[in-house]
């Protein structure tokens, strides 16, 4: 591997509560009963009132697909339960790695608005990724769905 792109998250071991608005989407998300919904239009006011930023409820939409074996009519395309447990016992909010990569091209592309990567996190960057640079964005958490197409460019300048 010779380019690492971490998006909007620190090399650092969270709280579980820092992890709380992310938790919100997954848990919104689960909660949604997939057997009542018969189109997107009702996922979406579904999850209108849990999620209220458009933009971080259209990037959850994205993750329902029709389901191929047509009951319910749609279904998550990620494992929602498995993201849930470990949000909620704490494994995804550790970070799991003490070394170095000093070779591993690395780009930070972060929200300004986020709480997730902090200026007093740089060091924690630069300190397992050495030659890591950063990308700040003007958005919160969810960069790549509140401004796609600043995001596709960074992260295209990075690999070009």
């Amino acid at each position: 591997m010779e380019n690492l792109i971490v998006v909007d998250i620190s090399p650092v071991d969270y709280p579980r509560n820092e992890m709380s608005s992310v938790h919100q989407v997954v848990k919104a998300m689960s909660d949604m009963p997939l057997e009542q919904i018969t189109n997107r239009k009702q996922a979406e006011e579904f999850l209108e009132s849990r999620i209220p930023v458009a933009s971080t409820r259209q990037f959850a939409l994205t993750n329902l697909v029709p389901n191929a074996t047509g009951s319910p009519r749609y279904t998550w395309r990620c494992n929602l339960s498995v993201l849930l447990h470990y949000m909620e016992t704490g494994g995804i909010s550790q970070f799991p790695f003490e070394g170095s990569h000093p070779h591993l091209n690395t780009l930070a592309v972060y929200g300004t608005k986020s709480r997730y990567v902090q200026s007093h996190h740089h060091s924690k960057f630069k300190h397992h990724f050495p030659r890591v640079r950063f990308a700040p964005i003007d958005a919160d958490h969810w960069v790549h769905a509140e401004q796609p197409h600043t995001f596709i460019k960074v992260i295209s300048d990075f690999l070009c």
